[in-house]
This record gives structure tokens, C-alpha cells and sequence, in this order.
């Protein structure tokens, strides 16, 4: 496997787990993607975090 096969795969991983902590939290996918460069690809912590970070969440005013 190349490096660029590697890449490729990890990309794919963290696209699928970035919509499953997405879906599983209501966090949006950007948001889970910055929790997966910061935590890894660790599921419990990921939604951990995700929880908490869904609860820290203020809707804008309008």
C-alpha cells in the first residue's frame, strides 16, 4: 500500500466517523472533523466531546 493509499483510507475513515459522531450528537461534520485532528479516531472520546461541546452550543440571536 502506498502512501497515497494510506491517505486516501484515512481520509474515508474520518469522513465516515466524522457523520456518525455527526448524526449520533448534532454536532455538524466540520465540527466533528476538528474533534477527530484534535482527539484521533478514539469513538468514546470523540463523542464525549462532542456531547459536550453540542452542549456548550448558543444559537445565534435573531
Amino acid at each position: 500500500m502506498t502512501s497515497k493509499d494510506r491517505d486516501r483510507v484515512r481520509q474515508e475513515q474520518d469522513t465516515s466517523e466524522a457523520r456518525f459522531i455527526a448524526n449520533e450528537t448534532g454536532i455538524s461534520e466540520d465540527q466533528a472533523r476538528g474533534l477527530i485532528d484534535l482527539v484521533g479516531l478514539n469513538r468514546p472520546s470523540l463523542i464525549r466531546e462532542a456531547r459536550i461541546l453540542q452542549a456548550a452550543y448558543i444559537p445565534p440571536k435573531r
